[in-house]
């Protein structure tokens, strides 16, 4: 079965320092987080490893191909790319996908189970959802 897996790519401490004297492209793409999709399984003999071994690749090559010429990226992705560069700066953490906002439906809770904010727009969208007494 073919999943959709998400990884959370975050910089680490060393790197956030390091982009703290770089040109304001390179870092605001190498300090921020990032969220990677990757169709996963069926008949694949990978494992999770792998799987995020190839984000990680995919992760790289992206920022050398999409942000060449950016002096902080190229200095970053100044050697080879590999798994051990990006370990080096990077964070990778896959998540699952747990639900889906637009899909949520609490019509098994009751009005007063919530504190409804005074906000109009989110009392509208609990309203929308939430079964009525």
């Amino acid at each position: 079965m073919k999943i959709n897996t998400y990884y959370l790519i975050k910089p680490k401490a060393s790197l956030r320092q390091l982009t703290s004297n770089m040109d304001e492209l390179s870092s605001g793409v190498l300090s921020g987080g990032k969220l990677w999709e990757s169709s996963e399984g069926g008949r694949s003999s990978w494992i999770p490893k792998e799987y995020a071994a190839r984000a990680k690749f995919a992760f790289l090559i992206h920022l050398k191909t999409e942000y060449q010429g950016a002096p902080g990226i190229d200095f970053v992705l100044s050697t080879r790319i590999s798994e051990g560069l990006f370990d080096l700066h990077w964070d990778i953490e896959p998540l699952e996908l747990a639900g889906n906002v637009n899909e949520t439906s609490a019509t098994l809770l009751h009005r007063e189970d919530i504190d409804f904010p005074e906000n109009a727009i989110l009392r509208e969208w609990l309203n929308s959802r939430v079964a009525s007494d």
